[in-house]
């Protein structure tokens, strides 16, 4: 179930996200003012986007039981953060 939330949420928000952010880049026009800061801002944005991708990617590759251990190590870590 997990499984699917996540693949659903990633179809939604993240799919469509990337492709606004690789046609934003595409489309901005370098002699517009501001062009070079705001390609950085979208750059780095679209490398975010494209990080969770690939994490997301490589997840579903994984157990359950591994994916589960992953996910308790992660509120371990929070816990010790805060």
């Amino acid at each position: 179930m997990f499984r699917l939330m996540i693949e659903q949420r990633k179809r939604r928000e993240i799919d469509p996200t990337r492709e606004m952010l690789r046609r934003s880049l595409a489309d901005l026009d370098p002699k517009e003012a501001g062009a070079e800061y705001t390609r950085e801002r979208l750059q780095a944005m679209a490398g975010f986007f494209e990080a969770v991708t690939e994490l997301h990617d490589h997840m579903k590759s994984l157990p359950t039981g591994t994916v589960r251990k992953l996910l308790k190590m992660g509120a371990k870590m929070k816990r010790k953060v805060s």
